[in-house]
This record gives C-alpha cells, structure tokens and sequence, in this order.
C-alpha cells in the first residue's frame, strides 16, 4: 500500500472522515497517470487571496461554466500550502468515499 502525505493540508480535509471512509480514503488506489491527466484539465486562479482550482467541463447551453469569468467550472480552494497536485490526489481518494455516503443515502 502506497503512503499518504500527511501534512497539515491533508490531515485538514479529512479530520470529518468516518472510521469506514477513512479506510477506503487510504485504501483507494491512485495510479500517477490519473492525476496526470487531471494535472491537464485543472488549473488554478489566484483572487481575492485564495487559490481556486478551476477545470475544463461540458454543460448545455445556458449552464456554461464560468467561474471569475475564465469559462471553467469550479473544483474546490487550495489550503495553504497545498499543490494542484495534491488536491488532485485527494479528489481520486475521495471518489470512493462519495459512494459510501450516496449509498447511505439511498438505503
């Protein structure tokens, strides 16, 4: 099993994690071509002394993203000194943790 990063940013995102997402947080696999390739889509704008991580996506006409008039949607804030890198690695993490909480909700 691959280790986490444990800085400050990290421990930050997941001090409101369950003992069971907490396990498939750090259990879930995150292969370096995934982020890669997420490293071409996202981007990061610096206003109003915050970090925004902004991507590429497709919606229909009239539900453009747009956020700060950059025509991406918006991802998430980088915490202080958290990398673009980072975030993408957390987000890949956190995909298993979203299906635990929709299956909660749907039972």
């Amino acid at each position: 099993m691959e280790t986490i990063k444990k800085s400050k940013t990290t421990m930050e995102r997941l001090m409101n994690l369950t003992q069971e997402e907490m396990l498939a947080f750090v259990q879930a696999e995150v292969k370096e071509s995934d982020i890669e390739k997420m490293m071409t889509t996202h981007t990061i704008i610096q206003k109003f002394g915050k970090k925004y991580v902004v991507c590429k996506c497709t919606r229909p006409l009239g539900y453009e993203a747009d956020f700060l008039n950059s025509g991406m949607a918006l991802t998430g804030i980088l915490l202080e000194g958290e990398s673009l890198r980072d975030f993408i690695e957390y987000r890949l993490r956190m995909k298993n943790v979203w299906k635990i909480r929709s299956r909660r909700r749907h039972n």
